[in-house]
């Protein structure tokens, strides 16, 4: 998490700070986030803070959901599968929303919202009466978006790689000591690199026993739409093209040669400049272990301005939350999540009567932001 800079941020920023305070969040150390430029050449990113899950970032939810459970009445349903074609049925004649999943009534609720996006959240509305509502959910998937904006929201699709090496490793020795994550903004493979064993340091036991490293790998958006394969069962042979090309493309910024040495002067059939990548090496590749996984419906290119921040229609009792009504990052999210439940209160307490209608007038935005980082709304 980087802290904001481009949104009303004074309630989300307050956030941060209780989570700082209750352990959930970290800061990553001074000087430890860097920008790394294609060529290889290394730079402190400075005058900004950026913030890692103590124990992962699963954290973060666990702890919205202990808050919420202090404070009210809350029931949580995990690993419950609300299908798009016929899990949500709005109920005409209460101006209830039925909600069901595997043939099981979950219970009628007078508020539905809708906190995600993507072709799930674009189906699961489209047989609703909520059509205004729908129609802002109707999604895009492409690595870029007009400079105007386009007319429909735009998700691109990342590819995150985690490999395990060597102690002492190839990376750890081209990199600062104090390296622990790098953007890469003009990389046309790469946009992230994170040493994980470096973020969630080790005791000095737990060191002197330590005989690997971990490091996760974000591509770029242009990568991750060349290479984009079913996401729920990635071929095999997907998964290890991903993580050579990744690794080898690593390799080819820090002049290191983790990923193996490709054969010189070789010429397979089909795509040239990756065939030359993954070709048999001279020097075997040092991954020990990998882990891949396709985000589909990553990170929003465009954001509906309309100043609320969410949306909410009065006539179906139905809300929409998410980062790409604010920016594309966990502060745009939560701040958008945060600002419709003010709305439904302070209208409920105000008037005693259904909130109003709001935040379908608006106009989408490219993030400029998400275009020059790709992985996310990062402040510069």
């Amino acid at each position: 998490i980087a802290s904001p800079k481009n949104i009303d941020s004074s309630d989300f920023c307050k956030q941060l700070e209780q989570w700082k305070s209750d352990g959930i969040l970290q800061e990553f150390p001074q000087g430890s986030v860097c920008s790394i430029s294609k060529n290889g050449n290394i730079q402190p990113i400075q005058d900004q803070t950026f913030y890692y899950g103590a124990n992962g970032m699963g954290n973060i939810p666990l702890a919205m959901v202990d808050q919420a459970k202090k404070s009210s009445h809350f029931e949580l349903e995990q690993d419950t599968w609300v299908s798009p074609s016929s899990g949500v049925r709005y109920q005409k004649n209460s101006g209830t929303w039925k909600l069901q999943a595997k043939g099981k009534t979950l219970g009628y609720y007078d508020q539905l919202i809708i906190a995600h996006n993507g072709k799930c959240a674009d189906r699961i509305m489209s047989k609703t009466p909520a059509k205004d509502v729908h129609s802002l959910l109707r999604v895009n998937f492409n690595p870029t978006v007009p400079a105007h904006g386009g007319k429909k929201m735009t998700l691109n699709s990342l590819y995150s790689v985690t490999v395990v090496l060597p102690l002492d490793s190839e990376w750890s020795r081209a990199l600062p000591p104090d390296f622990v994550c790098g953007m890469l903004a003009d990389h046309p493979q790469v946009r992230s690199l994170t040493c994980q064993t470096r973020k969630y340091a080790a005791t000095s036991q737990q060191q002197q026993e330590q005989e690997h490293e971990v490091w996760t790998i974000l591509s770029s958006a242009t990568f991750g739409k060349k290479h984009k394969a079913s996401q729920e069962f990635l071929p095999s042979e997907v998964i290890d093209k991903v993580t050579t090309l990744l690794v080898q493309a690593v390799d080819g910024v820090l002049k290191t040669s983790v990923g193996g040495t490709p054969e010189p002067n070789d010429s397979s059939s089909g795509d040239k400049k990756d065939a030359q990548q993954t070709t048999t090496s001279n020097k075997p590749s040092q991954v020990l272990e990998n882990r891949v996984q396709l985000w589909g419906a990553a990170v929003p290119l465009n954001v509906w301005k309309n100043q609320e921040g969410f949306l909410y229609d009065s006539n179906n009792n139905v809300g929409v939350v998410g980062d790409w009504l604010v920016e594309p990052s966990i502060g745009g999210a939560w701040t958008s999540g945060y600002q419709l439940a003010q709305h439904l209160l302070l209208e409920d307490e105000s008037s005693k009567k259904n909130p109003t209608t709001v935040g379908m007038e608006g106009g989408f935005e490219r993030s400029e932001s998400v275009k020059s980082a790709g992985i996310a709304a990062i402040p510069q």
